[in-house]
């Protein structure tokens, strides 16, 4: 079913929600078929009213999209608080990147993939160390504008180094969820 605005009400224990879906849209059993004129056309454009819908969770603390930006946020930090506060002489791309962010960055995309699904672990940590020199090399060249000529040819050695290691959390992430038998328990 595709994701619509939910406003929700409580009728004697049973949840409905109010979702303006058109007829092409999946039915609740999931095919697609229109409630009104029963084609398979989807060519029929009566809103579907007063749906019965799936009760949503109760943990809004910890939804999937805030998990997702967390666990971002958190790598992001870890692998850039000491990069960044690394002398610019001092820097070699990668070798710089080769700290604790490296562990952190592994550790996530394994959790988010066991979570999420493979492409969201190997995505949403792959993106930190680009994410990371890029914050850097605007900084620095703010302060000095001649520093940091060769940041396209760095931000692609980083990009692979973050996909490598994204992408190594992220399949024992995915393996350890299909050999558990717990699969990808969200929509990503």
């Amino acid at each position: 079913m595709g994701r619509h605005w939910r406003y929700w009400y409580g009728c004697f224990g049973y949840i409905f929600a109010w979702r303006a879906s058109w007829c092409s849209q999946a039915n609740e059993f999931g095919a697609n078929l229109c409630g009104h004129c029963r084609s398979q056309t989807g060519s029929c454009l009566t809103p579907t009213l007063f749906t019965r819908q799936p009760p949503m969770a109760t943990n809004h603390l910890w939804t999937p999209k805030k998990v997702k930006i967390g666990a971002f946020l958190l790598c992001f930090f870890i692998a850039g608080i000491p990069s960044w506060t690394t002398p610019y002489t001092d820097v070699t791309v990668p070798n710089s990147f080769f700290r604790i962010g490296i562990l952190v960055a592994f550790v996530a995309a394994a959790v988010l993939a066991n979570r999420f699904g493979f492409m969201q672990g190997l995505v949403n940590v792959g993106a930190v160390f680009p994410a990371v020199l890029m914050v850097r090399v605007v900084v620095e060249g703010i302060m000095e504008p001649s520093r940091h000529n060769l940041w396209p040819l760095a931000l692609i050695i980083v990009l692979i180094l973050g996909l490598i290691v994204a992408g190594a959390g992220a399949t024992l992430g995915w393996l350890v969820s299909r050999f558990l038998g717990q699969g990808s328990r969200e929509d990503c």
